[in-house]
């Protein structure tokens, strides 16, 4: 029997290479430099259709980031597509952060608590309904004030986020956490646009890089 037929029909699956290819190191080198050599508070894009290798590239950088800089950088692969579904992005994005933060050095354990107040802080934001029409003048005055209460204490957590990342990388300046978010392609627009939002909210905390 002929051998190819006995080795069957290999299919190609959606998966990173293992393998380096393309030049994808070269890539992932100059994207590294970059992330690491500027001050951490912007967003670097990478676009190409689908199974070019953007993961793969993603995950080169994230190799390389953590033997490189693992003492400066903290790296957190956000899987955009797995979280679709769920209702708000930010919390999904936010939880994976706070697994990314356990077991880790000292000085990124003091963000753990922030992270979980700050999500905490968002949930009670969301759970706020728009009064209706139907309600009494009352209720909707206290449902107002409720709801401004929350945004506040969300601006507050934000605020106490920047003063503990602050503390983070107070000794050096170079720490900084790198979000690779993946798979943004595969989302329905509606849920690309969520993720974008999210990633604002991030940016508005100086320390994080996104890509």
């Amino acid at each position: 029997m002929d051998q190819k037929q006995d080795e069957g029909l290999r299919l190609l699956l959606d998966v990173p290479e293992d393998e380096v290819v393309f030049g994808f190191d070269e890539y992932a080198s100059t994207l590294t430099s970059a992330i690491m050599g500027t001050d951490p508070h912007f967003t670097v894009g990478i676009f190409g259709g689908w199974g070019c290798g953007k993961t793969t590239l993603l995950r080169r950088i994230e190799a390389q980031l953590k033997s490189g800089y693992s003492d400066k950088a903290l790296t957190v692969f956000f899987d955009a597509w797995r979280y679709q579904r769920e209702e708000h992005m930010l919390l999904p994005l936010l939880d994976t952060l706070s697994d990314s933060l356990k077991g880790q050095q000292e000085h990124w354990q003091i963000l753990s608590d922030k992270v979980k107040r700050l999500t905490r802080a968002i949930i009670g934001a969301m759970t706020i309904k728009v009064p209706g029409m139907d309600l009494k003048v009352d209720e909707a005055v206290k449902s107002w004030q409720q709801a401004d209460e929350l945004r506040s204490n969300y601006h507050s957590w934000l605020s106490e986020l920047q003063v503990a990342l602050n503390e983070a990388r107070e000794g050096d300046y170079q720490r900084r956490i790198v979000i690779l978010i993946d798979d943004l392609d595969r989302c329905l627009p509606h849920r690309v646009i969520e993720v974008l939002e999210s990633i604002k909210v991030m940016l508005d905390v100086a320390g994080f890089v996104l890509s």
